[in-house]
């Protein structure tokens, strides 16, 4: 609790420095007041009705309470300016007239980067796109997830209010230097010479398409349907009936430590063995589209299940101490089946420790719910918006 104070109170002088400082950092809903003239789309918040889950090993243990999860409203702003009342900092944040707006989640750190000066390269466009303003530290942003829902997402919303798309647009953002964001990009019409990191490039433009990060958990549903449809032609073909069974292994953090034996207990019931590797967007997606059933320990790689069939059951495998319920959200929009079990010991450590810790399955709790898992004649959950 004194940290969490400690953290929140540093935030406070920060920003009341900038202020002091004439260059005050708006909160979202200034930026939005701000940005009201400029708006071109906007999404209401939505609600998403999530049932109540019980771990599938010990039934009396509720994971996740039932409640409406309420998305964030969008935007997104096409800004007319003139690039010496305009600018994107190293952070992707835009700073205009004087202010930083805050488009997605928090701008202190750009407190932080003036103490830090760094010299860019100015480089002058017509128009250009600014969708992040976070750096991918690979604790708070920079996984696969964060990409797809926070800035490709974003994206797919920015560009449909363009008739022409991103053809003459510049982007600039802390990029992630990941092979998904790169195809990604190129999907979309940038080719290299139009993207700039904005650790290492100053972009001034005439105009500044801009949008607003939705809830980080709950991305807007307009948002998650457009992702979906902006990739579902990366798929080689429609699967009528989708019947592979795959477990999704993780290399990284939150790995199955005991994942050798979780496979022999698998393996025969038809399961398949995905490892964690490179792949390709269409990889990825035909992976996941092509399922019946997917399990494996929580990770960015169910960020996927967006191009499920709906049915699909998915089941997370998660450790006790950290239980994120995304993925239920998502499974919702899509109508999927799905489930969840805890395992390991409860601890008292740190929120990002429990986001690493490696997990051990009790397999005799897995051999023991597995039949039911594949023998559930649930219905799919309607959506609710």
């Amino acid at each position: 609790m004194f940290i969490t104070w400690l953290k929140n109170t540093a935030k406070r002088l920060l920003r009341l420095g900038a202020r002091l400082a004439g260059q005050p950092l708006h909160y979202k809903h200034e930026t939005d007041a701000l940005l009201t003239p400029y708006v071109v789309d906007h999404t209401p918040e939505q609600g998403v009705l999530l049932p109540t889950i019980r771990d599938s090993g010990i039934a009396e243990r509720t994971v996740f309470d039932a409640k409406e999860a309420v998305t964030l409203p969008t935007y997104v702003w096409h800004l007319p300016t003139t690039p010496a009342a305009t600018r994107v900092l190293r952070s992707g944040a835009v700073w205009h007239r004087g202010a930083v707006l805050c488009t997605d989640y928090w701008t202190h750190h750009v407190v932080k980067d003036s103490l830090r000066p760094h010299r860019r390269t100015v480089v002058h466009v017509e128009t250009v796109v600014a969708p992040f303003s976070h750096y991918p530290d690979m604790t708070a942003f920079g996984g696969y997830y964060d990409y797809i829902y926070l800035i490709f997402a974003k994206l797919c919303r920015i560009e449909k209010t363009l008739p022409g798309g991103f053809t003459e647009v510049a982007i600039t953002y802390p990029l992630f230097h990941t092979a998904y964001e790169s195809e990604l990009l190129t999907l979309l019409g940038f080719t290299p010479d139009r993207i700039f990191d904005s650790r290492e490039y100053e972009l001034q433009a005439n105009t500044y398409l801009l949008g607003n990060g939705g809830d980080w958990f709950y991305p807007n549903l307009n948002d998650v349907v457009a992702a979906r449809q902006r990739l579902t032609p990366l798929l080689p073909n429609q699967v009528a009936h989708p019947a592979h069974r795959l477990y999704i292994s993780r290399a990284g953090r939150r790995r199955i430590v005991n994942e050798e034996a979780l496979m022999r207990l698998l393996e025969p019931y038809g399961f398949s063995f995905v490892e964690d590797r490179p792949r390709s967007l269409a990889e990825q997606l035909s992976l996941y589209h092509g399922a019946s059933f997917i399990i494996g320990p929580h990770g960015a790689s169910f960020s996927n299940i967006t191009w499920c069939q709906p049915g699909t059951y998915l089941h997370e495998l998660c450790s006790v101490n950290y239980a994120p319920d995304f993925f239920l959200y998502l499974a919702q929009l899509r109508q999927l089946h799905y489930s969840v079990s805890l395992h390991g010991a409860v601890r008292r450590q740190a929120i990002a420790r429990s986001q690493i810790d490696d997990i051990i399955v009790s397999i005799p709790t897995v051999e023991r719910i597995l039949p039911h898992w594949l023998n559930s004649q649930l219905q799919p959950t309607e959506r609710v918006q």
